[in-house]
Formats: C-alpha cells, structure tokens, sequence
C-alpha cells in the first residue's frame, strides 16, 4: 500500500484517503479510479512529450486487485462519489464489450444534409471521451481469447492513443478514430486468482500498461472518518503550447537516460516494466492536473513513483499468490498419485 509520506503530501490526496476511509474502502483503490475519472475529461488533443520516441496519450489501464468481495466496485463508486462526470462529451461507467463495441462508444448516427439538400442519418464522432468500468476481470479473459477477439489488441492500441476501429465499406460499421482524438481510460476489479492470467501475458504486452492498486488496505482507522464531499477538477484550459503537458528538465533527462540505456544494450528492463517510464508520466501527468498545472515538477514525479512502486508490489504479489496455489496443486495432484 502507498506510505502515509504520500497521503500527507498534498491537501487532494488526504481528501481521497478520507473520502476512501469514510466509506470503509482501500485509499489505493478509490485514487487509481479517481485518476482514471481526471483522464477522461483532459482533452484528448493534450498529450505527453515526446521525450522518447513519438508523443503519447494520456488513456489509463487501472487494475483494481481484491479477494471475492473485497471492494473492487464500491471502491470505484466512492470514485464516481467524488469525481461525478456530467458531460455531452464523455461516456462514463459502461461495459467495454468487444474491440469495435469500445469504438463505437464515440459515434452516433447523426443527420447530415447532403450535396443535394436531402437529410440523411450518418455515422460521427460525437464523444470525446470515454470511461470503461468492468467489474469482473474473469470477463476480460474470457472476452480475450476468443478467437478473432479484437478487445486486448485494441486496448493496447487505445492505451498509446493510437488509431483503433474498423474501416468497412458500409455507414453502419465504419468507425474509426484517428490518433489523439479521443481519451480513453479503463478501471477493471480482478479477483485474485483472475489476475494472473492477465500479468503472465507480458508477451502479449497488455499487463506492462496496467496500473495496479489492492483493495485490501491495512490502515483503516478504527472509527470513520467524515465524508469530505466530491474533489474539485479544475481542468485548466489550455497548456502552455495548446497541446502538451510539460516536464521539468531534470525528469526529462532521467527519462532520456533511461531510454539512452536500454536502446544501447546496456540495461535490459523486466518485460513487465518494458512501459514503466511511460505510465509513470501519464500518472505524474494526471497529478499534477489534478493541481490544477499542466507542468510536471518534480514533487508530481515522485508521488507517481510512489504509485508505480506500489503497483509493482501488487502485481509481484499476485504473481506470488498464483505460483502459491499451483504448487498446492502440484502438491495435491502427487499426494492423489502416492495414494
């Protein structure tokens, strides 16, 4: 779980942990699920620099991790408690469906006079943004691996920002949306043993894109705490040059060394931290919108380390879990045989 060095560091974050704690909920869970509630309604034209290789998205994958039970949708509601999304522009809170069902979230058949005058319904982006919300990640792998599924891959394609839909010949199922013109972010609750599955796929690429939180949270009080009201989102309009989020100097050269590093072979990264440097960005990115700035100072880089450290711990502990009742199987599946 996040240290209490984090919680106290700003007045935004304390209010999250209260807000959490006043419902009995993690703090770790409800705040990755208020980041991804802040990324939908950034612009999607806004983006990350290119520091290294092209410019990136702002889109977040939040994996909330728990037993049975163990809070992973209330905690996404005291999110929706505190962050309301109220916009024409964004869709929040549904079901992702399949890859084209996570496109067509953004279109709408519309009226459109043509070049002779006559109205006629046509397909068109009419959302700017979108908020997915899954409550079972056993649904995700089931949805995955069937055959022909478009849901993983588009998933990765939405979380670089990068073009996803389909280009087919008829107005009904032609949707495609360009690079950057939509902001997508995805909170899924996974049970445990449903978990792994997903993070064993570091082949397929999906896991390095995840930040994950537990709902389990050891640092409940013991009476709760009141209820501190919806945070305030003050988006601000514009960044300094219409379109990217700045960083400070010294975070950008430790970005670049970094890249520096692995490209000349000189350090060779887990693979399931082969986008570690690009997550923390989009979450240092997210903090510092929830300041209020488009700059990322250093403070907003250590308080997304925090979250990335933390996440790691998660993911390692469910990796941990799942070899731990393999081996109770290995070990039931001998005895069955001794006997």
């Amino acid at each position: 779980n996040l240290p209490d060095e984090f919680w106290e560091s700003r007045p935004s974050l304390r209010h999250i942990r209260q807000a959490a704690h006043s419902r009995t909920r993690s703090a770790d869970a409800v705040l990755t699920a208020v980041l991804a509630r802040i990324s939908v309604q950034i612009p999607p034209e806004i983006t990350l620099p290119p520091i290294v290789g092209g410019k990136a998205s702002l889109n977040l994958l939040i994996g909330i991790i728990a037993t049975s039970g163990g809070g992973k949708s209330t905690s996404n509601d005291v999110a929706k408690d505190l962050v309301p999304i109220d916009r024409m522009d964004v869709v929040a809170d549904v079901p992702p469906g399949s890859g084209e069902g996570i496109t067509e979230l953004f279109f709408e058949m519309v009226p459109e006079e043509n070049h002779e005058g006559k109205m006629r319904k046509v397909k068109r982006q009419t959302k700017r943004g979108a908020l997915i919300y899954l409550d079972e990640g056993q649904a995700l792998a089931e949805m995955g691996n069937r055959k022909g599924a478009t849901l993983l891959p588009t998933l990765r394609s939405a979380w670089s920002g990068a073009v996803i839909g389909q280009s087919n010949a008829t107005v009904e199922t032609h949707r495609v949306l360009k690079a950057h013109t939509y902001r997508l972010s995805i909170i899924i609750g996974f049970q445990l043993e449903y978990a792994a599955p997903l993070i064993a796929d570091a082949a397929g690429g999906t896991p390095q894109r995840f930040v994950f939180a537990s709902a389990i949270d050891p640092n409940l009080p013991d009476t709760p705490p009141d209820w501190p009201g919806e945070i305030g989102i003050d988006i601000p309009a514009l960044t300094p040059d219409g379109t990217t989020i700045e960083f400070d100097d010294d975070i950008r050269n430790e970005i670049w060394q970094t890249a520096r590093a692995i490209t000349k072979g000189e350090h060779t990264p887990d693979p399931l931290d082969s986008h570690a440097d690009l997550v923390k960005m989009k979450v240092a990115a997210i903090l510092a919108v929830l300041e209020g700035r488009w700059n990322v100072d250093t403070d907003d880089w250590a308080l997304a380390g925090h979250i990335m450290r933390t996440s790691t711990a998660v993911r390692s502990w469910v990796v941990s879990q799942a070899r731990a009742t393999e081996q109770r199987r290995e070990d039931a599946f001998a005895r069955k045989l001794a006997n």
